[in-house]
């Protein structure tokens, strides 16, 4: 905020209430048929505690959770990467191999260039113990189930939920508009980040292309007044975003009567960016279109 405050601009915060308090421990695997081999895990965000020991089965597709026999035992993934939504749903069926009987889930970190992130679990408020697990690992007891070998796996979590919430914060700064300031567009990104990382790309890369693309808003709009938006741009670094959204969807709660034209998010990387899901067409002075 000191540093948003020195670039010129009016800054607040605004209080979020009810972000679950969650706490990293000493978690651990080991495979302990058919040979013994200490696993490289993390606990999967949201994870409660829990010690089991069991027998593993393998999940490579969704479909197969169908028909999969987990009762009394502990599932591992073992999926292809086919691109990030269709990976990402492995991450969600915690509550359904609990509901199967499941004793744990470990999930392979299936992700391009990346040998193990922590994978958040918390919007579906899992049962059961939860870890994300390396490529290598998971397809190596893949290979083995596949051959027909039992593979025992024993898996301690003392990562746990405190029983308190927390409260946490959303930073808002803005340049309002010239003509119609009561219609509001958002630039946005999440200034929360995974504890076993520093956050320099999710989301700290978000964080300084918004903060970057306001300050040269706000330079030009100096240099000549005819690059004065003609809406409020209003840029909000949301908290508590990886463990469920929480900054936003406070702040769209408690601003619901605000005019909100548009609103983005910079959370895919901000040295190319991308959008998959939006088609925009500029209809203003041409003259603000950059290049580069």
């Amino acid at each position: 905020m000191k540093s948003l405050r020195s670039s010129g601009f009016e800054v607040h915060s605004e209080p979020v209430p009810g972000i679950p308090n969650w706490v990293r421990g000493n978690d651990s695997a080991y495979i302990l048929e058919p040979r013994f081999h200490k696993l490289n895990i993390l606990a999967a965000g949201g994870s409660p505690s829990g010690y089991v020991e069991g027998e593993v089965v393998v999940i490579r597709k969704i479909k197969e959770l169908e028909t999969a026999d987990m009762k009394g035992k502990i599932v591992v993934t073992a999926q292809k990467w086919q691109g990030y939504d269709e990976t990402n749903k492995f991450r969600r069926i915690a509550n359904q191999v609990a509901k199967q009987g499941a004793l744990a889930l470990i999930t392979k970190c299936e992700q391009i260039n990346k040998a193990l992130v922590v994978y958040d679990i918390l919007l579906v408020a899992p049962p059961i113990p939860a870890a994300c697990v390396t490529p290598e690992e998971a397809d190596m007891i893949s290979r083995w189930a596949e051959r027909g070998r039992r593979v025992v796996v024993r898996l301690n979590i003392t990562s746990h939920l405190l029983p308190d919430p927390v409260l946490g914060r959303n930073v808002v700064f803005e340049i309002p508009g010239s003509v119609s300031p009561d219609q509001i567009v958002i630039l946005s990104a999440h200034i929360d980040s995974w504890d076993v990382g520093q956050g320099a790309m999710d989301d700290g890369g978000g964080l300084a292309a918004v903060r970057s693309a306001m300050i040269a808003i706000k330079q030009l709009a100096k240099v000549n007044p005819a690059f004065l938006p003609r809406r409020t741009i209003r840029a909000i670094y949301w908290t508590a975003e990886e463990q469920g959204y929480y900054g936003s969807s406070s702040y769209f709660k408690e601003h619901a009567k605000d005019n909100i034209v548009f609103a983005a998010e910079s959370d895919e990387g901000a040295f190319r960016p991308l959008n998959y899901r939006s088609a925009l067409k500029y209809h203003g002075d041409r003259r603000h279109v950059s290049n580069s």
